[in-house]
């Protein structure tokens, strides 16, 4: 949830690495493609462990 086009590039490319981290961690090998896919996965972990 940041805007790109407004990001020095170095804080953009750490952006993208934290991403790949996070995708990993939260989809295993399923690709999520958008803001909106990982925000889902990390609200479903939260459930499956509040539960």
């Amino acid at each position: 949830m940041y805007e790109p086009n407004a990001m020095a590039l170095p804080l953009l490319k750490a952006h993208e690495a934290l991403d790949k981290v996070m995708d990993g961690a939260l989809a295993g090998r399923r690709k999520l493609a958008t803001e909106e896919d990982r925000l889902a996965a990390l609200f479903k972990l939260y459930v499956d462990m509040a539960s």
